[in-house]
């Protein structure tokens, strides 16, 4: 235990990008043309091929669901991975914004489900799912100094024995 401070931050539980539409607001699309820019690593035509498209520039490149009928599948599977991207860049941020003020801190999330659990694991210290042998073996080889697994300890209040259910 550090002395008078925080052993572990978690940045929440049962965290996630809910709603991840593939039909973006006009302030995502930005974001998503930088994205598709990187993900491509600037090849453009490879772009194009992929989503049988012809664009001059990354910054004319739609959303997914711009071209009503035109959503193929690598333009789905690339929606999903900015989402993906978007998901992990959160927690990115948040550890951060956590060692700016505790450099020592040991920062980690719980219960949550990123899909691409690698890249969100990339920023943390920990990760703590639900308990689950499965998901604990993966993580013994993924984070091996990480000392919390399957951690949710809590319950809902219907379930709680207590002197209310006596």
């Amino acid at each position: 235990m550090r002395p008078y401070g925080c052993h572990a931050y978690s940045l929440g539980d049962e965290n996630g990008l809910y709603g991840m539409s593939l039909e973006l607001k006009p302030e995502e699309v930005p974001h998503f043309q930088e994205f598709m820019r990187r993900f491509y690593e600037d090849d453009l035509a490879a772009l194009n091929a992929n989503w049988d498209t012809n664009y001059k520039g990354f910054a004319e490149v739609e959303g997914p669901l711009a071209e009503a009928g035109k959503m193929t599948v690598a333009r789905r599977y690339d929606a999903m991975a900015f989402w993906d991207w978007a998901y992990a860049d959160v927690y990115r941020w948040m550890a951060q914004a956590i060692r700016r003020g505790d450099p020592e801190a040991s920062i980690g999330a719980e219960g949550s489900e990123g899909r691409d659990l690698e890249q969100v694991l990339a920023e943390l210290d920990w990760w703590a799912p639900y308990h689950n042998r499965d998901v604990n073996t993966m993580l013994r080889y993924w984070l091996p100094w990480s000392a919390l697994r399957g951690n949710w300890w809590g319950s809902y209040v219907a379930n709680r024995l207590g002197p209310e259910n006596l």
